[in-house]
């Protein structure tokens, strides 16, 4: 709930710096239809830093996780 007050309180501070996405729906869809396979390269890979219950790093090595996000 913060987030959202936050974000509407300050909704024109936020669009301000973050303009819109735009991109044409039916061209993602047409370049994601296709059988399944494996990602390529680093694809979707990313360093996940290790945190304690307060959120401050620990001093261990970043965890390397596939993401779909």
């Amino acid at each position: 709930e913060a987030l959202d007050t936050f974000m509407a309180q300050n909704a024109s501070m936020i669009q301000a710096q973050h303009a819109a996405s735009s991109f044409d729906v039916h061209r993602v869809l047409q370049a994601m239809d296709h059988e399944p396979r494996p990602p390529q390269g680093d694809a979707g890979l990313m360093r996940l830093p290790v945190v304690d219950m307060q959120g401050r790093p620990l001093a261990s090595e970043a965890e390397l996780r596939y993401s779909i996000f």
